[in-house]
């Protein structure tokens, strides 16, 4: 039968190789199935194997044999082992027609190759062991173990983390509790009540009415904020002046102070608590307390390149002086302040510069102290 004999020849136009023995083609139009050779000679076969069943080959050439066959219509070659495990299937493009022949092509040393014709398709596909397979176990092992140690990574960083955030809780805590025992010294809460009552002792009720008002303040603003490590600027400031109102009471107008503002400072800026208290009340017990003339405070409020600029100047006896003379100072203020900022870098991200500058005249001699902080301009 030569090509002039199909009604389809194109079927039949595919490359010879000799180590093809034999191949099976089905006419389209009307399923005659034909055997060609390695020789391309071409003889009708009386059976169509076009029809869905199974074909049992060893196609990897390992002693058993597999089942070749179609499901779904003849839309998906199956092959699976004489045991029925390890089935494997590929989804096979046709014209709309649903016949389809399956031959096999031995190559050679190579392992045997399924030739399959749907319609106007022809598919050569080989069916080879995965090389992976073997070590399947392995592989779900290790996918297990790495699975099971990124788990306890997790589990150690979660609780890294959890201890982490107990400490700065008992950290913040603690120096919550500093600085509230700071704030009202119980030397400073019984010289203010002494000097208020004096005042109301010698029926000067008007001062007295006013000071004993600035106690309250400052006694509502100390507990009010003992759960914070920071507030507003015009917070603090307030505070700064209740405490100095009430240490000029006490010191009879021993010193005057001043603060001096920028009219473009946002009094809404969030500073960490104490940040000009602490050392306010340096200046007043270190500074002036000693002194024999009248002091002054003079504390400065700026912004320059973005960053809150506050400086506090005394014209106190300065710091190598007061040292001398105050032997027993534990200087537990200056100390929460450090402890403050360190927590405020830790918490915010924010890096607070501060600086203790010694006054003095031409002749060396101490006129005093400039403190000088700078901390970010956010608001």
């Amino acid at each position: 039968m030569d090509k002039s004999e199909i009604r389809n020849p194109d079927l039949i136009e595919f490359e010879h190789k000799d180590l093809y023995e034999k191949a099976l083609l089905v006419d389209s139009e009307n399923g005659a199935t034909f055997e060609i050779n390695a020789s391309l000679e071409m003889k009708q076969i009386k059976d169509n194997p076009g029809a869905t069943k199974y074909y049992m080959e060893d196609l990897n050439r390992d002693g058993r044999k597999e089942y070749v066959g179609f499901a779904g219509r003849n839309t998906r070659l199956l092959v699976c082992q004489d045991n029925f495990k390890h089935t494997a299937s590929i989804n096979l493009e046709s014209d709309g027609l649903h016949h389809a022949v399956i031959s096999f092509v031995r190559a050679g040393k190579e392992n045997d190759k399924i030739f399959v014709q749907r319609g106007s398709y022809c598919f050569l596909l080989s069916y080879v062991e995965n090389p992976w397979y073997k070590y399947l176990l392995f592989i779900y092992a290790g996918i297990w173990l790495l699975f099971y140690l990124f788990m306890l990574l997790v589990k150690k960083l979660y609780r890294n983390q959890i201890l982490k955030q107990q400490a700065l809780a008992k950290e913040i805590s603690a120096l919550q509790l500093n600085s509230i025992n700071n704030q009202i010294n119980p030397h400073f809460i019984f010289n203010a009540m002494n000097s208020i009552t004096s005042a109301i002792f010698k029926e000067d009720k008007e001062k007295a009415y006013r000071f004993g008002t600035k106690f309250s303040s400052l006694m509502r603003e100390a507990l009010m904020s003992s759960d914070q490590v920071s507030r507003t600027l015009e917070k603090e400031l307030e505070f700064v002046k209740n405490y100095l109102d009430l240490e000029k009471l006490r010191f009879k107008g021993k010193f005057d102070y001043r603060i001096e503002t920028e009219d473009d400072i946002k009094m809404h800026t969030e500073i960490p608590k104490m940040i000009i208290q602490t050392f306010a009340e340096n200046s007043v017990k270190h500074g002036l307390g000693p002194m024999k003339e009248k002091g002054f405070i003079v504390i400065r409020i700026h912004k320059h390149d973005n960053m809150l600029r506050i400086e506090i100047e005394d014209n106190g006896i300065g710091r190598k002086k007061a040292r001398e003379l105050s032997r027993g100072s534990t200087g537990k203020g200056l100390g929460i302040v450090k402890q403050i900022f360190d927590l405020y870098k830790r918490l915010k991200g924010v890096y607070i510069h501060y600086s203790i500058i010694d006054l003095t005249d031409h002749s060396g001699k101490a006129t005093g102290t400039l403190v000088k902080l700078q901390l970010p301009y956010v608001y």
